[in-house]
Formats: structure tokens, C-alpha cells, sequence
């Protein structure tokens, strides 16, 4: 009967342990499960974050910034320099910043501080401007690199 009685009273001995070291546990928090949210050590309200600004980026540049509205759209079919080789509308410049030619040459377009880039394998033709007449895309060294009708 003893040994009963001794686990009787160690039994409820580590309950009521349990219940005041939860209850001890909880009132110094902060936060923890009763409490504010959002709440500093001080107990004030910590400040609102301000909402983060979205990017411009735009599909028309790729995975690139577009600055402004100084870069021209560019996509669509263009002829090459080899279109009479090719046959016209040769090259295609996509919304998502690629570049295909019929030869299976793959690059990639973008904007950048408002000056388009234009680069193939061999990294040419790099910053290019469009014709007045939104025709022709012209090089740093005035050539005509690509035309559209």
C-alpha cells in the first residue's frame, strides 16, 4: 500500500510541476502564444513596413529593367542582313528578350538605361537605334543592322 501511495503523490507532484513551470514560462514572454504580435520588447508597437515598390521590368526586356519608354518594341519579324539568303523575316525578336534567326543562331535582346542591346554569339551588333520611321535598326557605326517592311 505504501509503495501505492508514494506514486499517487509523485504522480500529482510532476503534474502540478508541469502546470506552474508552463505558467512561469508564459508570463515573462513576449509574444509566445497569449500577447501581441508585432509587439518589441519595450511593449511598443514596432513601426509598419512600408510596402516595397514593384519593378518595371517589362516583358519586352527580358529578365532586364526597361527604362522608361526610350527603348523601342522590337518585336517581331525583321529582316537580316542575310534575309536574301534566308528569305525575308529571316530573324524574330520575342517578348521574353530571345532572338532567333532561320539558321539557328539563338540571342538575346534587352534594354538597358534606355539604350537597346541586341547580342548574338559573336556579341554584335551590342547598343542599336531605331530608324525614325521604326524601319531600321541602325549601329553604332550607322550600318543597318536589321529592316521590317
Amino acid at each position: 500500500m505504501i509503495s501505492m501511495r508514494v506514486l499517487t503523490v509523485a504522480a500529482l507532484g510532476c503534474s502540478l510541476l508541469l502546470s506552474v513551470t508552463s505558467a512561469l514560462s508564459q508570463a515573462g514572454s513576449t509574444g509566445g502564444i497569449i500577447g501581441k504580435h508585432g509587439k518589441s520588447v519595450s511593449g511598443g508597437e514596432e513601426p509598419a513596413k512600408p510596402p516595397r515598390k514593384r519593378s518595371s521590368a517589362s516583358a519586352e526586356g527580358g529578365a532586364r529593367k526597361k527604362t522608361a519608354s526610350r527603348c523601342p518594341n522590337i518585336v517581331g519579324t525583321w529582316n537580316s542582313w542575310a534575309s536574301g539568303l534566308f528569305g525575308r523575316g529571316d530573324t524574330t525578336f520575342s517578348k521574353d528578350g530571345t532572338a532567333t534567326h532561320r539558321s539557328g543562331i539563338v540571342g538575346k535582346w534587352f534594354c538597358e538605361k534606355g539604350k537597346l542591346h541586341i547580342e548574338w554569339p559573336d556579341a554584335k551588333p551590342g547598343i542599336v537605334t531605331m530608324s525614325d520611321d521604326g524601319k531600321r535598326l541602325i549601329t553604332s557605326d550607322g550600318n543597318v543592322h536589321m529592316s521590317r517592311d
